[in-house]
């Protein structure tokens, strides 16, 4: 991987246990850009989630998965992928 910055943490997208990551990547680079922008709009940031008002140790039974991207993603990237439309190939 090339890059301009170093981090101490970091996702490695080639490790066995990534498999899922690789495949949400895939899913969401397969997804209608627009569709995506509508997706960062269902729950802004500063709002809270209903999951803050499920009475414990019931809210650990169901808790709750957000979606979310960052705002400043890179859209002539993610209108690149989309036209691409990638595959997840197995070795």
């Amino acid at each position: 991987m090339v890059g301009d910055m170093k981090r101490e943490v970091v996702l490695d997208m080639t490790a066995k246990e990534s498999e899922g990551c690789r495949k949400t990547s895939t899913d969401i680079a397969k997804e209608e850009p627009k569709k995506l922008k509508m997706l960062l709009s269902i729950r802004p940031v500063r709002q809270n989630s209903l999951q803050e008002w499920i009475p414990q140790p019931l809210g650990k039974e169901y808790e709750i998965d957000a979606f979310s991207l960052p705002r400043n993603l890179n859209w002539n990237a993610v209108k690149k992928a989309y036209h691409f439309q990638p595959k997840i190939t197995r070795n």
